[in-house]
């Protein structure tokens, strides 16, 4: 079945084929295999808090539709083309509406080998209506997607970022571990958390991460409240990504050693592509192993890639990674 997707956002409606599977799983297709028509992009302030008098983070809000320029993104598959199925997506604020899918998707993708209050992590996640975009079918709360920035100084009190500190201190390498503490002590830093389901089309990628920056200093310029103000002028972003590691290749069977030969590195893939290009860019980062019983036997292993990224650096790397997809 060959699957129509539109996609608006501040002003923004996409048009993108996919693939659904035997399965009935619908897949993303990889750029290697299609072709792809990418026009111009006009992105707008017009969501529905950017248009508040004030910050209400207890309120759940809602995106309305905009009117502006149309991007059309077609992907092209080599399969049959049986059926067409027309279906609205939408960029969204946050809402109550979202916890269960945030929370579903925090505990696929979010494998921190210590336990984490998943449902804590979504109901601050969901409650925070000035910082962080969903993106749900139209008419509908189930979220495909989401990115946020969470002040690691404004909820120091919750378990669940409690825990992911404490996962952080614990597990940085000695030479790295002043330096980390001295960024978590004196800047101001936020977790971004950036799930997705693996369906989402990359191009989306960058006006996620857009999106992201816009939000931040919406909240700055309207938020009255100087404590929270303050919260949101974010030095640094604090990044957990997902790592596959392709072990097979470290499995050498046993013999004799040639002269001056190394081991195969291990093939690592991230779960979000664009958080290796953020991994180059970070003033600091390690890696900590994860517990996934789904790879067990399967010659793959998880972690996770803790990156410290400036928000400056942020932005260029998503303004680079843009215009890479675009040539």
């Amino acid at each position: 079945m060959l699957v129509l997707l539109r996609l608006q956002h501040v002003g923004l409606a996409r048009h993108i084929e996919w693939d659904q599977g035997e399965d009935g799983q619908v897949y993303a297709l990889n750029k290697h295999t299609v072709a792809l028509s990418l026009k111009s992009f006009r992105n707008e302030h017009a969501m529905s808090k950017r248009q508040l008098g004030e910050i209400n983070d207890e309120s759940m809000g809602e995106s309305e539709e905009g009117s502006g320029d149309e991007e059309d993104i077609v992907l092209k598959s080599n399969g049959d083309q049986k059926e067409t199925v027309d279906i609205d997506f939408v960029f969204t604020d946050p809402c109550e509406e979202n916890f269960h899918s945030v929370k579903q998707l925090i505990s696929t993708n979010f494998l921190p080998p210590t336990a984490l209050d998943t449902s804590n992590l979504a109901n601050i996640i969901v409650s925070q209506v000035s910082i962080g975009s969903m993106v749900c079918c139209e008419g509908e709360t189930d979220v495909f997607g989401f990115i946020t920035a969470l002040s690691l100084k404004r909820y120091a009190n919750e378990p669940s970022i409690r825990q992911i500190e404490s996962l952080v201190l614990d597990k940085c390498p000695k030479d790295l571990k002043s330096r980390l503490t001295s960024i978590l002590s004196t800047k101001t830093v936020g977790l971004v958390m950036n799930r997705r389901m693996i369906n989402l089309p990359y191009q989306l990628v960058p006006h996620l991460h857009s999106a992201l920056q816009q939000d931040i200093d919406w909240a700055i310029e309207n938020t009255e409240d100087p404590e929270m103000k303050f919260s949101f002028k974010f030095d640094y972003f604090l990044i957990l990504a997902g790592v596959q590691v392709d072990i097979s290749s470290l499995k050498k069977p046993a013999g004799k050693k040639a002269k001056g030969s190394y081991p195969d590195p291990a093939v690592k893939s991230f779960d979000n592509f664009e958080e290796e290009f953020l991994e180059a860019q970070a003033d600091l980062h390690f890696t900590v192993p994860t517990e996934n019983v789904l790879k067990e036997g399967s010659g793959f292993s998880t972690e996770l890639s803790v990156m410290l990224v400036s928000r400056q650096k942020h932005q260029e790397t998503i303004v680079s990674m843009s215009q890479m997809l675009a040539a």
